[in-house]
């Protein structure tokens, strides 16, 4: 029987809290080893910190895991907890937009990438998680209509696995309202078939470590490319509210519309900078700007199109 625990989180600095009032559910199996009838000789949070961590800087800021982007060189990126509050929605849409209340996610890929985006924004709005060590394309559809999960965020290369499984066609999947996917490409002919399997309820984001979310192709944008405007399957989508985002040249200059460049971002939520790095942090911003190191362009309407990531 799946258990619930209460989530919380600290950032080092002893000034940690609830993150939301909802669920964070294990499933299958996994039992709390019984505690011990006397305490330990040092708490368990001390001993990690003396042993393996290193103390972390004066100003409060949240490490979070080495990595940039989907690709290139692997660096922490420290984000305040306001980070935690980036609008992904339209202020027409609501705080959760296409999530309906009493939401269920089922968590298939490391919580410390988009998985776990999705997983804080829900819990943060008392909404439940629950968590599946690994993704497997069987497990998924059985625990989909057996949980009736309302929502499932699901890598590119994830995605394509599902909708290609044997058992998709056979599953009940009703359940299912909001689908996104995202962190590598994926074929357009892919996302139809996808559409055409699992309905209007696909929205891929273009997030990285620096800046979190960026952009987001909604559920219309999908419905959109299946009536008449393939194109915008290519797309990663329009900036999220907050977000401005520009494509330069090596001068930092802008490039004219349609033209490929560096993608410059800037918003309330960018990262303060790397994990004990200065140097690089000095050379990603500029000026309040982040230089993304991603190739893009833009067309007339503000859809961005990525030609590379960094």
């Amino acid at each position: 029987m799946a258990k619930q625990i209460k989530p919380f989180v600290d950032d080092g600095d002893g000034d940690g809290g609830l993150v939301a009032d909802g669920q964070l559910v294990v499933p299958g199996g996994h039992r709390p080893r019984p505690r011990a009838a006397h305490p330990p000789r040092r708490p368990p949070r001390q001993r990690c910190l003396r042993r393996r961590c290193p103390r972390p800087d004066p100003a409060p800021g949240n490490p979070r895991p080495a990595r940039c982007g989907s690709t290139g060189v692997r660096r922490g990126t420290v984000h305040r907890f306001r980070a935690m509050n980036v609008t992904w929605r339209r202020p027409d849409e609501g705080e959760l937009g296409d999530f309906a209340a009493g939401v269920t996610t089922l968590a298939v890929s490391p919580l410390s990438g988009n998985a776990g985006e999705v997983a804080l924004m829900l819990l943060r709005a008392g909404c439940t998680v629950r968590l599946m060590d690994d993704f497997d394309p069987s497990r998924v559809l059985a625990a989909v209509e057996a949980e009736r999960i309302t929502s499932v965020y699901l890598p590119s290369p994830h995605l394509e696995r599902l909708v290609s499984h044997p058992d998709v066609g056979r599953t009940d999947l009703s359940s299912l309202r909001y689908l996104p996917y995202g962190n590598a490409p994926i074929a357009p002919d892919t996302l139809r078939r996808a559409i055409g399997v699992l309905g209007p309820i696909l929205s891929q984001n273009y997030v990285t470590s620096e800046l979190r979310a960026v952009t987001l192709l909604r559920q219309e944008d999908h419905l959109a490319a299946a009536d008449g405007r393939p194109h915008l399957l290519r797309s990663a989508g329009r900036p999220l509210p907050g977000v401005e985002l520009r494509i330069c040249g090596p001068d930092g200059r802008d490039r004219p519309m349609g033209e490929p460049g560096e993608v410059w971002l800037r918003a309330p939520h960018m990262m303060s900078g790397y994990w004990r790095d200065p140097d690089a942090t000095r050379r990603v911003l500029l000026e309040d700007w982040l230089r993304s190191g991603d190739i893009g362009r833009l067309d007339p309407e503000g859809y961005l199109y990525l030609d590379g990531r960094a």
